[in-house]
């Protein structure tokens, strides 16, 4: 069979890439209002919650390379670090090490910086990370390496 709108091979009446593609204009979706993430509604997706959503940047991403991105070890990693914005231009696989590797090294904090702002000031992970663009693990490794004792209170 034909695809109906590139003419190319396909199994139904769509090749991978556009059904892809036509499935992603059609979804409304919605944003994450914490994170800036765009979930889109593709229940027959592998990668979709129990909800049937599935981030928009892992669908587009998939689209622009014509196959799924190879889960867990491959990430859609966001090149101007906009988690809203999925423009294929914008998405590229990157290997989970490296792609880890590359967050963590965007900021290094000194042993100093997080003493203050951990210790002196009682800033949760999340408030040290959230100006840096980092995740609040990331500070948590930082921490450890640097011996810096977590408190227990289950604030992050």
């Amino acid at each position: 069979m034909t695809c109906i709108d590139c003419g190319g091979p396909s199994l139904g009446k769509r090749c991978l890439k556009c059904y892809k593609a036509s499935r992603i204009r059609e979804s409304k979706g919605w944003t994450d209002p914490k994170t800036g993430r765009v979930w889109i509604r593709l229940p027959e997706h592998p990668r979709a919650k129990k909800n049937g959503y599935v981030q928009r940047a892992i669908v587009v991403l998939e689209a622009k390379l014509g196959r799924y991105l190879d889960w867990p070890r491959e990430v859609a990693h966001h090149i101007n670090e906009d988690k809203g914005d999925d423009d294929p231009k914008n998405l590229e696989a990157k290997p989970r090490p490296i792609h880890t590797r590359d967050h963590e090294t965007k900021h290094e904090f000194t042993r100093e910086e997080l003493v203050q702002m951990y210790e002196v000031q009682g800033m949760s992970l999340k408030e040290i990370a959230a100006p840096y663009g980092l995740h609040w693990s990331t500070v948590a490794i930082q921490m450890q390496k640097k011996g810096i004792p977590r408190r227990r209170s289950g604030k992050r």
